[in-house]
């Protein structure tokens, strides 16, 4: 029973983790690209790069979250 629950708790933490941080990222990016159509170069440049690598991290966690839960996918 209570692996069953820890199982559920660990599916939500990661479940959640990727929510937030591809939340994070879409506004991170959305920001970049407003500093950057109003001309913001300096300013535009690091929350772009911190958006696609947080986007690229999101979509590995989302790619192996089977993994990361422990459930078999044979």
């Amino acid at each position: 029973m209570s692996d069953r629950l820890l199982t559920f708790a660990w599916n939500c933490v990661v479940l959640g983790l990727i929510i937030v941080l591809g939340a994070a990222a879409l506004a991170l990016v959305y920001m970049a690209l407003l500093q950057l159509v109003s001309k913001r170069l300096d300013q535009g440049i690091a929350p772009l790069a911190a958006g696609l690598s947080l986007a690229a991290a999101v979509y590995l966690l989302a790619r192996h979250r089977d993994e990361l839960v422990g459930r078999d996918l044979a």
